[in-house]
């Protein structure tokens, strides 16, 4: 099978497609670099995000009007951005947006969203020097992540309830503090999923 770095540039929101649940449920061989990533169920056409390799276990991401939008970075680079970077292969840690550690790095995506109701996921790492992670739909700061831990971890931080009018959304992601406990503000982001559920 060819890696996804040779293939076009038309991205499959998914990593793997299993027949059914059972097929899904029965997957091993998982590694931490592949929680946060997709699956499609095609019996009922559902999608399923991975959220722990050991045990595997599997989050339905699936709502009506899937959206999808998987922004598997640096495939889909942002529109604009301040100190953000691109960093790894999908061969060793994955791809990855950086934050350089600086206040107030921001990256930008300009989305076309039908109106309504969405939840978004982030899929990230935490560690010692990580700072805290606002998101912003448009001028709306709908919710914020905290990306300190004392150990390095890789996690999926769900933000729900977010309210669309329709058009070209802005998605912002911004440094704009930090733990007590962190050291810097540096940030390390995997993914972000974007699902509409109403």
């Amino acid at each position: 099978m060819a890696k996804h770095s040779e293939l076009t540039n038309i991205h499959i929101p998914y990593a793997w497609e299993y027949d059914d649940a059972t097929e899904r449920e029965a997957a091993t061989g998982f590694v931490t670099a592949d929680v946060g990533k997709l699956a499609r169920q095609l019996d009922d056409n559902s999608l399923w995000m991975l959220t722990d390799d050991s045990p595997e276990t599997w989050v339905s991401v699936t709502g009506e009007g899937f959206i999808p939008t998987h922004y598997d970075l640096p495939f889909l680079n942002p529109d604009s951005n301040t100190s953000f970077s691109t960093v790894g292969s999908p061969d060793t840690q994955g791809h990855a947006l950086l934050s350089a550690g600086t206040l107030n790095n921001e990256a930008v995506w300009n989305i076309d969203l039908p109106a309504g109701t969405y939840r978004i996921h982030v899929y990230h790492s935490k560690a010692i020097n990580r700072g805290i992670y606002h998101v912003y739909f448009d001028a709306t700061d709908v919710g914020n992540f905290d990306g300190y831990n004392g150990s390095t971890t890789f996690v999926v931080n769900t933000i729900t309830g977010i309210t669309v009018a329709g058009g070209t959304t802005a998605i912002k992601i911004k440094m704009e503090a930090k733990n007590g406990s962190s050291s810097d503000y540096f940030g390390v982001i995997y993914g972000i999923y974007i699902v509409k559920t109403g």
